[in-house]
């Protein structure tokens, strides 16, 4: 009896390795997608930029790159890309390949995106898959065994990983906003441009008709993905979701990337023409490719904090989308569109002199860091710490900074969104809810502002 379950449970904790070889080709290919498309994008100029950057609390700061140092990181990036997708010197490129993204990753705030931060976690975890050993350059120079058949925990982190991505997603667009088709109808308006398309996107009924679609798509998908019966529909679903996008919005190699992660969903059977082309046997015996109880746990531990960050939101008063407090990391995704100013009002202290210096942020960044920051609370204090070192080291005895921001959220009316009284050089950046943020609700002033023009966020 006891050989009868110790068989039933190896079976059931096998899995055919064309998964991990699958997802080693594909994200190798998306990484080196994107990093071109960062390298031929502002991106580039944001990441070699010698002046101030929007660093991320509780990471290293990452010290100030060349152009040409940041290209050699581009290059190692896209070489360890190549050689992750053909799997060749693996257990190398796998790691180099995850330092670069984490690099990237950290240099500037105003570079966040999600598909970014999903790629700095999928090519961590994939540093520790056995994905060489199968279909790989490695296996064909004969530097690693051939391997058909791995612990089924491997593929369950990747789709765990996926499934966290859409549901949290899912679960951000239930807001008033997103139930009016905001901002899908603020982006959409400006693609009326489109060949063919344009006329229909632009509409307002397809604005609400994504917005619908899109938070049904995001909270349910993984549930129907795992239901067999409903696997091949949904994965269909997949395919006219992501490429919709790819239409539409473009967002470079995210959609690609989702569209192969959601295919890990798929039995086998419904994948044979790519395991006969990739030559894998889905009948050979189950190989000697264990996970040790650190692996085990590491991955336990792993899911768990995936499980637990995104809901950082619900910790704070106050809509997130207006305060941005736990809005990273938490798979917010097209939630919010902010239009308004940004400036900030210096006062010094030298001699028993006080002194009033109006700064514009686009002074002292490139265009592209000013208008990120716009309607942005941590990347705001963060710069008004930087103007205070910047005029104290200037030769001023005492500095006060205050932030002058009006933003309007998904089309909504102007408020301030910064209290301009509070001293923002007093304050202390961290993960305590900002009082010096205004909240979404508060009263409007009966004047309209109009002084600043209106800059898209």
């Amino acid at each position: 009896m006891q050989n009868y379950i110790g068989k039933v449970k190896n079976e059931s904790s096998k899995d055919s390795i064309f998964y991990l070889v699958w997802f080693r080709i594909f994200f190798g290919i998306c990484s080196v997608i994107e990093l071109l498309a960062q390298m031929f994008t502002t991106d580039l100029n944001i990441y070699a930029y010698q002046g101030f950057h929007f660093n991320y609390q509780w990471f290293i700061n990452v010290p100030l790159f060349s152009t040409y140092t940041v290209l050699v990181l581009f290059i190692l990036g896209l070489a360890s890309s190549i050689f992750f997708s053909a799997g060749y010197f693996y257990k190398i490129v796998s790691k180099v390949q995850f330092l670069v993204w984490l690099l990237l990753f950290q240099i500037d705030q105003s570079e966040y995106v999600n598909h970014s931060y999903l790629y700095v976690l999928i090519s961590f975890v994939s540093c520790f898959f056995p994905a060489n050993k199968s279909f790989s350059l490695d296996v064909y120079f004969k530097r690693v065994a051939v391997v058909t058949q791995v612990p089924k925990l491997y593929r369950n982190v990747l789709l765990f990983q996926m499934g966290i991505v859409y549901f949290y997603a899912g679960i951000a667009k239930v807001n008033l906003d997103w139930f009016q088709a905001m901002p899908l109808q603020i982006w959409l308006g400006y693609k009326s441009e489109y060949f063919m398309i344009g006329p229909i996107i632009s509409h307002k009924a397809w604005a609400f008709v994504m917005s619908y679609v899109g938070v049904t798509f995001d909270l349910t998908i993984t549930f129907f993905l795992l239901f067999r019966p409903t696997r091949r529909v949904a994965f269909l679903m997949c395919l006219l979701f992501h490429l919709s996008n790819v239409m539409i919005f473009g967002l470079a190699s995210f959609p690609w990337f989702s569209i192969c992660m959601s295919s890990l969903f798929l039995s086998l059977e419904d994948l044979k023409p790519l395991t006969k082309f990739l030559r894998i046997s889905d009948k050979a015996e189950f190989s000697r490719v264990n996970l040790s109880f650190t692996l085990n746990s590491f991955f336990v531990f792993f899911i768990i904090i995936q499980l637990v960050l995104p809901l950082r939101p619900f910790l704070y008063n106050g809509n997130s989308m207006w305060t941005e407090e736990g809005h990273r990391f938490s798979w917010h995704m097209m939630l919010r569109s902010k239009q308004g100013y940004l400036n900030y009002k210096v006062v010094t202290y030298k001699d028993g002199k006080r002194k009033t210096i109006f700064v514009a942020p686009k002074d002292y960044l490139l265009q592209e860091q000013a208008r990120k920051m716009k309607g942005r609370p941590e990347m705001i204090i963060g710069f008004a710490h930087y103007l205070e070192e910047f005029y104290l080291d200037y030769g001023y005895e005492t500095v006060e900074v205050f932030a002058n921001c009006k933003m309007s959220l998904n089309g909504h009316e102007s408020r301030w969104l910064i209290d301009r009284e509070v001293n923002l050089a007093s304050e202390e950046r961290g993960v305590q809810p900002y009082q010096w943020i205004l909240p979404f609700d508060q009263r409007l002033e009966k004047q309209k502002d109009s002084s600043k023009p209106i800059v898209s966020n």
